[in-house]
């Protein structure tokens, strides 16, 4: 921690006038770290162990010759002092935050006997963060980190057309721009190997249930003063059997007009009655057939890279800095023009097809539970799986014996850059073609070294400044 007390020119002048008449000075530095309450913090409360470098021990008022302070307010030595943090734990993959603040307190006393304090009130402290990495296992984990390279430059004309070389210090009263450009991505990855996962995948194949082809919903009509049609209905299943329902008339009364006024009075009428005909026909065969299913579960075993950190950083923006000379501006910003770098990444949240570990060639889209929807089954009541009609057996089997090709893919970053793509990490593995029926299913394994080190598609033999270069921001 550095501690600037560079007063301004009228500041240090009256400074100067008063420590000239000071009989003694004392200065009282006090230096505060405190810890920072975050998510993920490892901080664990203990005391900051300061050391002093230049300038005076922290918390104790110390007497200070006029000379020693006014060299302090003039700007020509800075307190420094250093936290000591060589014994203070991090646990691996973790962090811890401090705040650091600090407040200055000189008092001098004049050949007259005054005594004049000037307290410096802190700001609001500068936080600083200290990480620890976790360590790497060579024979696990992969890693790799960029360094960015970046140019700027004044040219003449416009892009790709430039009638001569404007940093060659060529004069000129052409018109002059500003194109700078460089690494598009700063990349830190660290991935891991795993070995001998597992993922299950099921496929069924199911037909709908029907209602039986001689079913006959029964049901009752009522029909007053006249019979209604009361027909047995007859129902013809898939294979021609039939079934005739009974229909049974029956015949009772009804009222057609009510009973009015008191009986045995003069006003009152009897009630007014008809005939009442009821057809009750008897139905039949309400039941469902059919709806037969068959399941298959594959078992899939397979080796992957994982990505366990990453950060990637986009270049959108670059400056330079010195141009005041040449333009009256000192600072010149420069901004994308043409192109959109991107990234192309996945990270499996699950190791199935559904969080993007796993991919199949059979019915990519169903993911890890594949289901075929075969239509209807046959409305005989005595149908079977093997039925002429609707042969769900036959069905069954040649699902069974479908192709299909299982593949790991592993979590993968690709840099999709002006100038290209560029595989940070990609590789994926596929089993040989198997049947559905095939409950095992193997992909060949594959070492750290054939995911990560020995690579193509991987940073692990990249230098620091691999990342392409590009004239994005021209």
């Amino acid at each position: 921690m550095q501690l600037d007390l560079t007063q301004l020119t009228k500041d240090y002048n009256d400074w100067d006038g008063l420590l000239k008449a000071a009989a003694t000075a004392t200065i009282t530095v006090n230096l505060k770290r405190e810890d920072v309450a975050q998510s993920g913090s490892a901080n664990t409360g203990a005391a900051a162990q300061w050391i002093t470098v230049i300038g005076v021990t922290p918390g104790v008022a110390t007497s200070i010759a006029p000379a020693d302070l006014k060299a302090y307010l003039a700007g020509g030595i800075k307190l420094s002092y250093t936290d000591d943090l060589s014994a203070y734990p991090i646990p691996e993959d973790s962090k811890i935050s401090f705040l650091y603040k600090a407040d200055v307190s000189i008092t001098v006393k004049t050949t007259t006997g005054k005594t004049i304090t000037v307290n410096c009130t802190p700001n609001e402290g500068t936080q600083l963060d200290f990480y620890r990495k976790s360590q790497i296992d060579p024979n696990v984990n992969g890693q790799y980190t960029s360094r960015p390279s970046y140019w700027s430059e004044i040219k003449e004309g416009t892009p790709n057309k430039e009638s001569f070389e404007a940093m060659a210090g060529t004069p000129t009263t052409h018109d002059l721009y500003f194109a700078s450009g460089g690494s598009e991505y700063i990349v830190d990855i660290v991935t891991e190997y795993v070995k001998d996962a597992t993922a299950a995948r099921t496929y069924t194949s199911k037909f709908n249930a029907v209602k039986s082809g001689l079913w006959i919903d029964g049901d009752n009509v009522t029909q007053n003063d006249s019979p209604p049609s009361c027909v047995a209905r007859t129902s013809t299943d898939i294979s021609g059997a039939t079934f005739t329902e009974s229909a049974t008339m029956t015949q009772g009364t009804y009222v057609k007009e009510p009973a009015s006024g008191t009986p045995g009075e003069p006003d009152y009428k009897a009630a007014v009655t008809g005939p009442s005909y009821t057809c009750t026909r008897s139905g039949g065969h309400n039941s469902m057939v059919g709806g037969y299913s068959k399941s298959w579960t594959q078992t899939v075993t397979f080796d992957y890279t994982k990505i366990k950190k990453v950060a990637v950083w986009k270049l959108v923006r670059s400056k330079v800095n010195g141009l005041a000379t040449l333009i009256g501006t000192d600072e010149v910003t420069a901004t994308i023009k043409q192109g959109e770098p991107t990234i192309f990444y996945n990270i499996a949240s699950t190791n199935d097809s559904a969080g993007g570990r796993l991919r199949y060639s059979l019915e990519t889209a169903q993911g890890d539970h594949v289901v075929w929807n075969e239509g209807d089954s046959d409305n005989r009541d005595a149908n079977s799986s093997s039925d002429s009609y609707v042969n769900e057996d036959k069905v069954f089997e040649e699902r069974a014996k479908s192709k299909v090709v299982a593949t790991a893919v592993s979590d993968f970053l690709i840099l999709q850059t002006s100038s290209g793509d560029q595989s940070v990490m990609y590789f994926e593995k596929s089993a040989p073609e198997v049947t559905v029926e095939t409950t095992q299913i193997d992909i060949p394994k594959t070492s750290k070294i054939e995911q990560w080190d020995n690579n193509s598609l991987s940073a692990a033999n990249w230098s620091q400044d691999a990342i392409y270069i590009g004239s994005y921001n021209g």
